[in-house]
């Protein structure tokens, strides 16, 4: 699953329903397409996820917030 969703959100903005660490449920819209990252990104350091993931965390970019989130990937409830 990790791999299929690494693929789509290369390709596109993908909705990812998750459990944050504090309990509370989350719906937040995110990418990995650099196209996307390049324009919406507020500086150059924000265009660059220089941060190495931990096994079992997804590192994306939260369009609303066009900054870096990570979440768990056990916490995820559903994908659109």
């Amino acid at each position: 699953m990790q791999d299929s969703l690494i693929e789509r959100l290369h390709n596109d903005i993908v909705e990812i329903t998750f459990d944050k660490v504090d309990g509370t449920r989350r719906v937040m819209k995110c990418t990995l397409d650099e196209a996307y990252i390049a324009v919406h990104a507020e500086s150059r350091e924000k265009q660059e996820n220089t941060r190495k993931p931990k096994e079992g965390l997804l590192i994306v970019f939260d369009t609303a917030k066009n900054d870096w989130r990570s979440m768990r990937v056990e916490s995820i409830v559903a994908i659109r």
